[in-house]
């Protein structure tokens, strides 16, 4: 599956103004496609995303349905750009721009950061090579309960497996990447035909937060931190470290909020997870 009607390449950014929020994913998915430079046929593009959009109805489980745009096409740093370059003239919220730490997130600034290779892809040992798609961000059950019983919640329903490290366990309790694989083993144990379940990366919290920005809602992961889980650990002179991210959130009368791209530990932390995201198992590649 692929989301049809769409450029190969982006068009150059422009940064722009929005006047007015959009109620719905699709069209907010539309939108945040059409200011990439990417839409070449804006009904086409529409109902290929509405039409995926439904089929993840299928997948068996609640979130947030999003796209998944592959780096050939746009860098996650790329997006990040795209992410600050657009203003909003309505609501109360004002979003700041993002808060990068380069030295691990940035290819090229330090000889131990991310490589250009390692970001933007579906797995933890690669498959970065696919066609634009929709996915679905999976709500922890556990959170959407939480948030149902309690009138002022607190916890972030992207958040996966927190309390437990993310690669290196001392006592032998299971880590948040073992813990994946076995999420994943049994989602395909349930017969879910069409989709399988793998980590949410970087690239899809961005695009996550510009839908949210287009419709004026708030920033995705403001109670917790979450750990990329496709990335692997990575040492510098200063210590060892996993990327995540996380939002900041201002409580006045026109509360700030923005993205941050930082750096764990990765060892037991009450208050970092790891997402989830489902999606079909038949993905077109990318053409060279």
């Amino acid at each position: 599956m692929a989301i049809k009607g769409l450029r190969t390449a982006p068009q150059p950014f422009e940064a722009r103004y929005i006047e007015n929020k959009i109620d719905n994913p699709v069209d907010a998915s539309v939108e945040i496609l059409s200011i990439l430079g990417l839409v070449e046929n804006r009904n086409r593009v529409a109902k290929s995303i509405a039409a995926e959009f439904d089929s993840l109805s299928q997948c068996g489980r609640a979130g947030e349905a999003f796209i998944q745009l592959p780096r050939r096409i746009i860098t996650l740093e790329g997006l990040i750009k795209v992410l600050d370059g657009i203003r909003y003239s309505y609501g109360r919220i004002r979003y700041h721009d993002t808060n990068v730490w380069n030295t691990l997130w940035t290819p090229g600034v330090n000889k131990n950061g991310y490589r250009a290779e390692e970001l933007d892809n579906l797995t933890a040992d690669g498959n970065g090579d696919f066609m634009p798609h929709a996915r679905l961000a999976i709500h922890n059950p556990y959170f959407i309960k939480y948030q149902r019983d309690n009138p002022n919640p607190t916890k972030e329903q992207l958040l996966y497996f927190v309390g437990q490290p993310y690669d290196e366990s001392d006592n032998g309790e299971p880590t948040q990447l073992e813990a994946i694989k076995k999420a994943a083993s049994e989602y395909e144990a349930e017969g879910r035909e069409g989709f399988e379940v793998t980590p949410l990366n970087a690239k899809a919290i961005v695009f996550i937060a510009l839908m949210r920005r287009v419709m004026g809602e708030d920033m995705p992961l403001q109670w917790g931190a979450m750990r990329d889980a496709t990335l692997p650990r990575r040492t510098m002179k200063s210590g060892s470290y996993i990327g995540c991210m996380f939002s900041d959130y201002y409580d006045d009368k026109a509360h700030l909020d923005g993205l941050n791209l930082d750096r764990s530990k990765g060892g037991v932390d009450l208050t970092e997870g790891v997402g989830l995201s489902v999606g079909p198992n038949n993905i077109e590649r990318q053409a060279a």
